[in-house]
């Protein structure tokens, strides 16, 4: 039996977005202009900086927000909304305004990330979907950053597809890319997103002969003495000879899956010398993170393979986002508003961000204000440069930008360049 599968992304929601909707259309609030805003309230502990990802998909998806004949016929069967309120939703199109910081921007606590304005209705039921996709792709990203950080510029091969969702896999190859990771194990990954793809053989290879050696020889007939050998299927030590053998003296890469990494790593590297493979470089894989690859960092390690950790975000598998309404329409005129709950407060009014830098491109700080002020300019400000980070998404309906998955890449990376000092002082 085929299980089915949503034609569109409509009913990626939450139901309270269609019971609040169903309120405000029939009370004549669901047409009000307002504007929500995406944030976190807060940092995990001992982070400085998150990073933003998934706009991009975000864009896809909302492209994909309508609802076809299968959506309102549920909807009528689930008999919770009215027949207005159906009715709205069968002809849906977005027609707001998105605007936001590029993916691949560093944020902070209380950062407003995106900015959505339309109607209330509008707004309100693309919460569900604009979350889930930016804190799946933002706790990931913050996740990345540090591990490639931690790696100090020695590649990352991406491969936690096997220990997550199948569709969640390609877009936790596609953050890893973007935030420097060199190649992904994720074929699907490789051809839609166009990332270089990594992968030569695991344990079952090696188990699948006789002996160790005779693995390696097939291996290094079929995929080259370039490829990588994994050698501690059995015995590091008698795996790294059969491989040296394999390959009548040099094989391109070794890996290492298991055991004390630092250890095994200098042992290997030891061994390999002594038999005159100084060429072949040392790969590390196992439940890595950026405490970890920290750890490994004077080890004589040539690349690491991430994936579980990353995955789920290095402990942190969300980003904590929130999507709240800040400002709303009221007899015309746009007001503030905010909840107080007791440690989920937020600030009234919609918020202009401004990010200062000094002459060397070097962010020194951010500044948040109301919408209808400039932003402060103390003394402490006045030799820097300040711009507005935002850019449009999305303009009354009309997608208004986008950027190649390279281009994220590179963005990125001037981000990260932009921000070391910032960095390097709050350590």
């Amino acid at each position: 039996m085929t299980e089915n599968r949503l034609e569109t992304t409509a009913l990626h929601t939450d139901k309270y977005e269609f019971t609040m909707l169903d309120t405000a259309i029939n009370a004549d609030k669901a047409f009000h202009r307002a504007v929500f805003e995406v944030f976190t309230r807060s940092l995990p502990q001992g982070r400085k900086y998150g990073i933003v990802g998934g706009q991009q998909r975000l864009l896809e998806a909302l492209s994909r927000f309508k609802f076809s004949k299968a959506d309102i016929s549920f909807l009528h069967r689930a008999n919770f909304l009215s027949e207005r309120t159906i009715g709205y939703l069968e002809s849906f199109e977005f027609h707001g305004t998105i605007t936001g910081l590029p993916e691949g921007s560093f944020y902070f606590g209380g950062t407003p990330i995106l900015k959505i304005e339309g109607t209330f209705a509008e707004c309100l039921i693309i919460e569900t979907l604009v979350l889930s996709i930016l804190n799946f792709d933002s706790a990931l990203a913050a996740a990345g950053e540090r591990m490639v950080r931690a790696a100090n510029r020695r590649p990352i091969i991406e491969m936690g597809s096997r220990r997550i969702h199948e569709e969640a896999a390609l877009a936790a190859a596609r953050i890893g890319y973007i935030v420097g990771m060199a190649s992904t194990s994720n074929l699907g990954a490789a051809r839609i997103y166009n990332i270089p793809a990594s992968g030569t053989a695991g344990h079952a290879l090696v188990m699948a002969f006789e002996n160790q050696i005779e693995a390696f020889h097939a291996q290094a007939m079929t995929l080259g003495a370039s490829s990588t050998f994994l050698v501690d299927t059995y015995d590091q030590e008698s795996g790294i000879l059969d491989a040296i053998m394999a390959c009548d003296g040099e094989p391109g890469a070794i890996r290492i899956d298991s055991g004390d990494l630092f250890e095994g790593a200098t042992n290997a590297r030891q061994l390999l010398d002594s038999k005159g493979a100084k060429s072949t470089r040392i790969i590390v894989t196992g439940d890595l993170d950026e405490f970890e690859i920290q750890r490994l960092r004077d080890a004589p390690i040539d690349g690491y393979g991430v994936g579980t950790r990353f995955v789920i975000g290095s402990g942190h598998p969300s980003a904590n986002l929130v999507y709240k309404l800040s400002e709303i329409e009221v007899n015309g005129e746009m007001v503030g508003v905010s909840k107080a709950s007791i440690g989920k407060e937020t600030i009234p009014g919609s918020k202009k961000v401004t990010r200062h830098f000094d002459q060397d491109g070097r962010f020194i700080a951010e500044s948040i204000s109301p919408t209808a002020k400039e932003s402060s300019q103390n003394q402490y400000f006045m030799a820097s440069s300040a711009i507005d980070p935002y850019v449009t998404f999305i303009e009354r309906g009309r997608i208004s930008f986008g950027l190649s998955i390279e281009k994220i890449r590179s963005f990125h990376a001037n981000q990260m360049k932009a921000l070391e000092r910032f960095v390097e002082l709050n350590d």
